[in-house]
């Protein structure tokens, strides 16, 4: 799948020096295949690729042919056309070095550890043969430029010694939650709360509201529909089967009435459709949830949280796009 999709890229690289008036410029999206049973991680991706369209300085995204039903005209009076490149987030050093200046949000949670005995994933239950191998495929490749907002860190083995310079190269970080802040800062990185992407949805249906309920990975009740975001068929499918999956799911949120559920990547989209939802903690003391719980059940916060990360990645997004691309 790299091989054919990556042969799409070169040949679209090439022949972008053609057009008149407009910048071609690469730009990363994250893709799951092989490393994730989670469709939470495309619904980040969703996020992300949702705020570019918001940006009045971009004309276009152009994604691979197999899935260019996600292309679309932003501005067609603005200069920069993303060419939109799908990049392993557990495994980017697979990226063709061929392919210079990808610029890419360092958006989610990072990274996965295959640490179980037999050498299977507990996330994804494929064998660690297709789960590359034991190291921590990071820091990610020279040609990879990134941007770091909403940025989580699960796996402290990312705060080595060895990966602070890199850290420090591309401050000031971002995070998802203010527990990841903490860690960076206390190795003298300058870091901040971001909050996450996903709150930034848009809810096109807000004025579609059912009366549909969802119980996602908790036993419906109350006559509510039962969902689950991981599956395993999920981690052996690439973006272009995990996304529209994701889209499907999102927009059953969007007119829900109600959603109760204990998933993060659940939880969040629903405060940004304005769909009511029941946050079921599973986790006491659950690190990803700090600086993101309060947002429940204050607005004001909320809001204030949804238009301060908007801009920010607007900002880090065209400040990164003119230093490389200029």
């Amino acid at each position: 799948m790299f091989e054919i999709i990556f042969f799409h890229y070169k040949v679209l690289l090439y022949n972008i020096t053609m057009s008149e008036g407009k910048v071609y410029v690469n730009f990363g999206f994250f893709d799951y295949q092989n490393i994730s049973s989670n469709i939470g991680d495309d619904v980040q991706t969703l996020a992300m690729i949702g705020i570019l369209k918001k940006m009045n300085e971009i004309h276009s995204l152009k994604f691979h042919s197999g899935f260019d039903k996600y292309n679309c005209i932003i501005n067609p009076e603005a200069k920069y056309i993303l060419n939109m490149i799908p990049i392993n987030r557990d495994f980017s050093s697979k990226t063709p070095q061929n392919i210079q200046n990808i610029i890419c949000v360092m958006n989610g949670w990072f990274m996965h550890k295959i640490d179980t005995p037999k050498g299977r994933s507990k996330f994804t239950g494929l064998s660690k043969r297709k789960l590359f191998n034991n190291d921590l495929d990071w820091p990610p490749p020279s040609n990879i430029k990134p941007i770091f907002i909403s940025f989580h860190i699960n796996n402290k083995d990312m705060l080595d010694e060895c990966y602070i310079p890199y850290y420090k190269l591309n401050e000031p970080i971002g995070c998802r939650d203010r527990s990841t802040a903490k860690y960076l800062a206390n190795k003298g990185i300058n870091s901040y709360f971001s909050g996450c992407l996903t709150l930034t949805l848009d809810n096109i249906y807000k004025n579609q509201k059912g009366n549909t309920k969802y119980s996602v990975d908790i036993p419906a009740t109350d006559r509510s529909r039962y969902i689950t975001h991981q599956q395993r068929r999920y981690a052996s499918m690439n973006y272009m089967q995990r996304i529209p999956i994701a889209q499907n799911l999102l927009d059953g949120y969007a007119r829900a009435k109600l959603v109760t559920t204990n998933r993060v990547h659940v939880m969040l989209p629903c405060l940004a459709f304005g769909t009511k939802v029941n946050f079921k903690i599973k986790k006491q003391n659950d690190p990803r949830l700090v600086g993101i719980i309060e947002l429940i059940n204050n607005k004001q916060l909320l809001k204030k949280t949804i238009d301060e990360i908007e801009q920010d990645f607007k900002t880090k997004v065209l400040v990164t796009i003119k230093k490389y691309y200029s």
